[in-house]
């Protein structure tokens, strides 16, 4: 559910439902009459006014993510949209208010993008790269580390003919060769000589899952 509110066009709060008494831990009436920068992180009120000026100059709306503080003292990030109302019920030149718990989401993201910082620091230190292969496109994408595993200069992506030159012709077979009829997720585990440019000859052990993505084959 969401909070709505009327503010007077100084960020008065001046009517608000009972949802966003809940998400602030305030009861309706203590809310009115406090300003709408009371309620927002000292960090994020900036970004309240570039709300407000932006809806001084003629915009119709605006929205941010920002942090609102409870009463507690405790902080929940929330899509916070001002608008000009045009209701003739409340004053004119007051603002509408809607706010959106998105505390959840939030720490989604910030897990999602601390575990990735993690991978990333792993696959550093552990000499690893992340690779696919769209057998349809016949391209390979990596990673920047696993371009340097094999000896070529970083790039998004490549022919994966590119890598005829450097893979063993005995092993080519296990690299180019497309999955076929696999059970969806199956494990893909080979290893495969692979020439440098400084002539030196590795193992490489490639690991991943056969994928069948609307018909297309992938590892």
């Amino acid at each position: 559910a969401l909070g709505f509110a009327t503010a007077s066009d100084r960020g008065v709060l001046l009517g608000v439902n009972k949802r966003l008494g809940v998400l602030l831990g305030y009861g309706q009436d203590d809310l009115v009459g406090k300003r709408l920068d009371e309620l927002v992180h000292q960090d994020d009120r900036a970004l309240l006014e570039n709300s407000l000026n932006a809806l001084r100059s003629q915009a119709p709306w605006f929205g941010s993510e920002i942090r609102l503080t409870r009463s507690d003292g405790s902080t929940l990030w929330a899509s916070v949209t001002l608008s000009l109302s045009a209701s003739d019920a409340i004053p004119a030149d007051s603002l509408f208010v809607v706010v959106d718990d998105i505390t959840e989401r939030r720490a989604a993201e910030e897990a999602l993008r601390a575990q990735n910082e993690w991978l990333d620091l792993a696959l550093s230190a552990g000499r690893l790269g992340t690779w696919r292969i769209e057998y349809d496109k016949s391209v390979i994408a990596g990673s920047r580390q696993f371009w340097d595993i094999l000896g070529l200069s970083p790039a998004a992506s490549r022919p994966l003919s590119d890598l005829s030159s450097i893979v063993h012709p005995a092993d080519w077979g296990k690299l180019a060769s497309p999955p076929g009829k696999v059970r969806p997720g199956a494990n893909y585990d080979v290893e495969i000589r692979i020439k440098r440019g400084d002539g030196q000859v590795r193992w490489v052990a490639l690991r991943g899952r056969e994928e069948d993505q609307g018909g297309r084959d992938q590892r």
